[in-house]
């Protein structure tokens, strides 16, 4: 089985180097893992122009979060496993915020969720 992880298209994973951490957690074959990143709640920085192609995460750094966001305690967590798909599913829970098995944080890393940015309201959309 691959990592699966499912993303809105406002979602963002940032993690120094996600595929190495991934490979030194893949389990044993035959059995899974399950790891929960937590979220921030980018809102963005309207005073400063935006640039097109620039990185969202430095022109857009007003974020929300928290020691509940830590642990979890949001909807707005997202899960990654492997070793899943082979089993009988369900093992989402309804709304893909839970999941029917054990679950570990992520050493390092969480999800972007750019809630209201990154354009300004004087640009229309």
């Amino acid at each position: 089985d691959d990592w699966h992880l499912a993303l809105t298209v406002t979602e963002f994973v940032v993690h120094s180097d996600l595929r190495r951490m991934l490979s030194t957690l893949d389990p044993p074959e035959g059995e899974s893992r399950v790891l929960q990143f937590p979220a921030v709640h980018m809102f963005g920085d309207d005073t400063q122009h935006f640039q097109y192609f620039g990185s969202l995460l430095e022109q857009r750094s007003v974020y929300m979060g928290s020691d509940s966001a830590r642990s979890f305690e949001t909807l707005y967590s997202r899960f990654i496993h492997t070793g899943l798909m082979s089993r009988n599913p369900p093992y989402y829970k309804p709304g893909r915020h839970g999941m029917n098995t054990l679950s570990n944080a992520v050493p390092y890393g969480f999800i972007a969720k750019f809630m209201f940015t990154p354009w300004p309201e004087i640009i229309a959309r």
